[in-house]
C-alpha cells in the first residue's frame, strides 16, 4: 500500500502541475493558443494518463538505484535520452518524415506516447500518434513497471 500510495501521490502533484501550466500557457502565448479547440476531457485524461505513467515509471527507476549518489547518473543516462527522443522538439509524424527508423526507435520511448496524447488533446488527430493507442500503451506500461518496480523495491527493502 505505501508503494501505491506514493504513486498516487506523485500522480497527483504531477496532474497539478500539469493543470497550472495551461492558464500559464494561455498568458504567453496570447491570442497564438486558441483554447476554443482544446479537447479538454481528452487532454484532462493525458495529462492524469501521463502523470500515472510517470509515477510508475519512477518506482521502477527507484529499483535501480542502489545509492543516493547514483540518482543524477540514472538521470542523465536513462531519463534524459527518453525525454530527448520523446518527441517534445518535433512531433512524430514529423520525425517519420525525416528518418523513418529514428521515428521507430522513438516509439521505445514513453515520452513520445505522453507528448502525442496531449497534442493530440489539444490541436487535434490530425498529424499526431493515435490518442487512444497512446493511452492503451501508456496504461500498460505504467501497469508493467509498477509491477517490476514494486518487486524490485520489495526485494531490496527485504518485505518479502
Amino acid at each position: 500500500y505505501v508503494f501505491f500510495q506514493k504513486i498516487m501521490l506523485y500522480t497527483i502533484n504531477s496532474t497539478m502541475l500539469s493543470l497550472f501550466m495551461i492558464p500559464l500557457s494561455k498568458l504567453i502565448l496570447l491570442d497564438a493558443m486558441n483554447m476554443a479547440t482544446i479537447n479538454w476531457s481528452l487532454l484532462g485524461l493525458a495529462i492524469i494518463t501521463s502523470a500515472f505513467f510517470f509515477a510508475c515509471f519512477l518506482i521502477f527507476m527507484v529499483g535501480f538505484v542502489k545509492k543516493t549518489s547514483q540518482v543524477e547518473h540514472m538521470f542523465m543516462r536513462v531519463v534524459f535520452p527518453l525525454w530527448f527522443f520523446g518527441g517534445f522538439q518535433f512531433s512524430w509524424q514529423t520525425l517519420y518524415g525525416i528518418n523513418k527508423y529514428a521515428a521507430y526507435g522513438a516509439l521505445l520511448s514513453p515520452y513520445t506516447y505522453a507528448t502525442e496524447a496531449v497534442r493530440a488533446a489539444i490541436f487535434g488527430q490530425q498529424g499526431f500518434l493515435p490518442y487512444w493507442q497512446s493511452i492503451t500503451t501508456m496504461l500498460l506500461g505504467a501497469f508493467f513497471f509498477a509491477i517490476i518496480g514494486y518487486k524490485r523495491l520489495k526485494k531490496r527493502l527485504d518485505l518479502a
